[in-house]
């Protein structure tokens, strides 16, 4: 139940999460027993932890835009959060950022002419691909 509980908190964050995904997130952030030694083939990859889980799930379902020059229309939709970092738009293009929880934006510079539309919306419809 406990590791169901956790899935479920795990898709979430992140809807396109597969369950090999989910498996591979889990076994990566349990916290290790300290006396596993003692149960030799009785016990899994260690004690699931919930908090580490659904962090590594939203840092790994990040749409990550870095160190672009964007000169043309763009739209892009993420299943929680988008980074934006190092970023110029110049030409005016039109540039649409969507993300079902949070953009995060540092180190952006916008030319005169240039759009840029950020939205935010937790019923955001992402194809999972």
């Amino acid at each position: 139940p406990l590791v169901a509980g956790v899935c479920a908190l795990m898709k979430t964050v992140n809807p396109c999460l597969t369950p090999a995904m989910a498996q591979q997130i889990i076994k990566q952030t349990a916290d290790p027993i300290a006396d596993a030694s003692k149960y030799q083939g009785m016990l899994g990859a260690g004690r699931i932890n919930a908090y580490k889980a659904v962090k590594e799930t939203v840092d790994q379902s990040a749409l990550r835009i870095e160190n672009k020059i964007i000169t043309t229309n763009r739209t892009e939709n993420a299943v929680f959060r988008i980074n934006v970092n190092n970023v110029k738009i110049q030409n005016n293009p039109t540039v649409i950022l969507n993300a079902r929880n949070e953009i995060i934006v540092e180190n952006f510079e916008i030319t005169k002419g240039a759009v840029l539309e950020l939205n935010t919306n937790p019923n955001l419809n992402v194809i999972c691909q």
